[in-house]
């Protein structure tokens, strides 16, 4: 097992750290094709049951129950945060920033470390954002969306803004060309996830990316989507 990572320089000029590098995804077809031959089992067989484990444990966690020493090996538990200027404010999911946090249990982190060989991919000069995932809210799918409709976007060094600066944000452009839309309707911008809301009049394959500063940088960075949204 080789983990990738790269080199990052921290802020002030304090030291350096590190990012996970960016070896091509595991899709769940892989995953899945996998596990069916480890168990003997079909390919919809194993999806059926994967399927109903994590509705499972979404579920559970809905209703603020936690799942621990799932299988010796993971644990799952609720998560909420947010704030407020008084006690009485009206709860929402996005408000609480309600989720889930997966943690390794002691034989998980074994299994996960053990064996692990390191290859750094390179040294990054500045700091940028990382997009991980584009969930579309009205079609509940990865890598699309729908004009008009709701986003999330979840990755890392998005950076925080209450009010999102006009000369950064979450631009698209058509796959094949033309000019870049910018979105205007932002819910939140968190250093791991921005939601907000797509433009109108979206067509065909969009090109995403996210352009950020940081604080003691007054330079905009940006990271584009290794893959394509279908509007």
């Amino acid at each position: 097992m080789e983990f990738h990572y790269n080199v990052v320089p921290k802020a002030g000029n304090s030291g350096f750290s590190t990012r996970v590098g960016n070896p091509p995804d595991l899709t769940p077809e892989e995953l899945i094709a996998s596990v069916a031959r480890e168990t003997g089992l079909t390919a919809d067989q194993v999806a059926a049951a994967g399927t109903a484990l994590f509705r499972g444990v979404i579920l559970a966690a809905a209703d603020s129950r936690k799942v621990r020493n799932l299988f010796g090996l993971f644990t799952f538990l609720p998560r909420c945060g947010g704030s407020f200027t008084n006690v009485d404010f009206q709860p929402t999911a996005d408000s609480l920033n309600v989720g889930i946090n997966g943690n390794l249990t002691p034989d998980g982190l074994h299994l996960f470390t053990d064996g692990m060989t390191f290859v750094r991919d390179g040294v990054e000069g500045a700091k940028v954002p990382i997009i991980e995932r584009v969930y579309d809210a009205t079609t509940r799918g990865r890598d699309k969306c729908t004009p008009g409709g709701g986003f999330k976007i979840g990755g890392q060094a998005f950076w925080h803004f209450d009010d999102v600066p006009a000369n950064v944000g979450v631009y698209l452009q058509p796959a094949t060309g033309g000019s870049k839309v910018r979105v205007a309707s932002y819910i939140s911008w968190k250093d791991s996830e921005i939601s907000g809301v797509w433009p109108a009049g979206l067509a065909g394959s969009q090109t995403l990316t996210v352009e950020t500063t940081y604080a003691n940088s007054g330079s905009v960075r940006n990271s584009t989507y290794t893959q394509a949204l279908s509007a």
